[in-house]
């Protein structure tokens, strides 16, 4: 929505954003969690549900994968930074500080989104959509692709879920709010 001085706010400008470009790259932090990865897994489908070139880049040294998260579809996974980065938007998910990661080459792109839940978050990106009171980054993602008019499909709901039930210690956590059982709702349904 916009402010009453027709400034848009972060989530308008991200979507905007998304819209526009064509080219991407995914990425978060080093040694990534639940809630990484599943942002990471489900941003890529989301992308790749609307026809764009989206890569995720992990850095070699993460893989393989924990054990608990190997099951996540992780399409267009590559583990070097592609040689036209600098023509890609880079999306920062679940990252609240640049230094989180490691990889230089991602720092420099001409775009960078900075899409985040952590209250903290050094707002590093060229849009920061940061939302403190999200229980996880996937409920921020969840949120994004409904308004960019993706529908769930099952490896968007599973990743999601990941992140939800990752940041959320399984609905035990203080951050778990109505917003997290309903989002929950709807990706077991979906």
């Amino acid at each position: 929505m916009s402010s009453r001085n027709g400034v848009k706010s972060s989530r308008e400008l991200v979507l905007d954003e998304i819209r526009d470009a064509d080219k991407f790259v995914l990425t978060t932090h080093e040694h990534p969690d639940g809630d990484a990865l599943g942002s990471l897994a489900a941003m890529q489908h989301v992308l790749d549900a609307m026809g764009k070139d989206a890569l995720s880049f992990m850095s070699p040294l993460e893989l393989p994968l924990p054990y608990e998260y190997r099951f996540l579809e992780l399409p267009k996974l590559i583990t070097s930074v592609p040689a036209d980065v600098e023509d890609r938007t880079v999306i920062f998910l679940d990252c609240g500080n640049v230094d989180r990661n490691p990889v230089e080459e991602l720092k420099h792109a001409a775009r960078i989104l900075n899409i985040d839940h952590h209250h903290d978050n050094t707002r590093f990106g060229t849009v920061d959509h940061v939302v403190a009171d999200a229980s996880c980054t996937a409920e921020v993602i969840w949120d994004l692709m409904g308004g960019l008019g993706v529908e769930l499909t099952h490896p968007i709901a599973e990743a999601l879920y990941v992140g939800l039930v990752t940041d959320t210690g399984r609905f035990m956590y203080e951050n778990t709010g109505p917003r997290a059982h309903e989002m929950a709702a709807e990706l077991i349904a979906g």
